[in-house]
This record gives C-alpha cells, structure tokens and sequence, in this order.
C-alpha cells in the first residue's frame, strides 16, 4: 500500500515538471487505458501495480489542474465595468478609504477593491456590482512572493 501512495504521489509530481498543461485528448486517452491494465490482470504483478498508481496520480491532478484553469476572465471584457454577481467570502479588510475582500461567483473567486464604500460589507452578504476586472498576473522578481502562484492555490480567477 505504502509503495502504491509513492507511485501515485510520484505521478503528481511529474505533472508539475510540465511548463504547459497535457491536453484533455491524452488525459481521456490514459484514463480509457487504465481499465486495459485489469482485463489482462496487469494489476497482478507488482510493478505494473506502480504504473497504475503512477498513471492515477498524472491523471488525478491533471483532471484537477483543468478543472481550476477552466474559466479565466476573456481579453475582451478586461478594464471595462462588468456586472458580476456572488457572495462575499472572505473577511473584509478595510485601510485607507477602500475595503478588500473576495466574491464567490459562479465562475469562481474574484478579489475586489471598494474605494470608498457607501456601505459596509460583510462575510455571506450577496452584491450584484459594475467592476473592472483584470486578470491574475504576477512579475517573476527573484525573492518576491509569486502573487500568480498564490492566487492559483486560492482559486482567484481574476482581481
């Protein structure tokens, strides 16, 4: 079992030496594969048992990266007022005339930035607004915190 749990975690890890996610096509392709492994009892033998957790763990979090990545906010709407519509949820953190908060939609996590609000916000409470979204991008400067990467484990799907 415990040789199982490596070789799955082993074909996470080697998905995220990828610069570029694999295509679904070759994700469907290894998932339709796998069944093959127990019809010729594959799964009998040890090492090919490896392969499989190996396979399952690529798949897994193939399927779960694709699955994130799924919606980023289109080019065309970016800087221009959008109406979106969700659910605050996270705590409101309010300096400086503005308040900074996030707002579950249905297309994921937004982070908005309230200049000077009229009201007060709070976590649950539903919004509907005009906002200018832009998308998630980040500056790779050696020693600083990788605000992409961040807002990717968050699933903030734009700002």
């Amino acid at each position: 079992m415990f040789t199982f749990v490596l070789a799955f975690l082993a074909g996470d890890i080697f998905l995220q030496s990828f610069s570029i996610l694999p295509p679904t096509w070759l994700i469907f392709l290894l998932a339709t594969s796998l069944p093959l492994a127990f019809i010729f009892n594959f799964h009998q033998h040890k090492k090919y048992r490896l392969l499989i957790a190996f396979t399952l763990g690529f798949i897994y979090s193939a399927c779960y990266a694709h699955s994130i990545m799924q919606w980023t906010l289109p080019k065309a709407i970016e800087n221009i007022p959008t109406p979106i519509q969700g659910f605050v949820s996270s705590l409101p953190i309010e300096s400086n005339n503005k308040t900074q908060f996030e707002l579950a939609t249905k297309h994921g996590l937004i982070r908005l930035t309230w200049h000077h609000p009229t009201r007060k916000i709070q976590v649950g409470d539903e919004w509907r607004f005009y906002a200018k979204l832009k998308r998630i991008h980040a500056t790779q400067s050696p020693g600083s915190m990788d605000f992409e990467a961040w807002a990717l484990q968050r699933k903030l799907r734009a700002k």
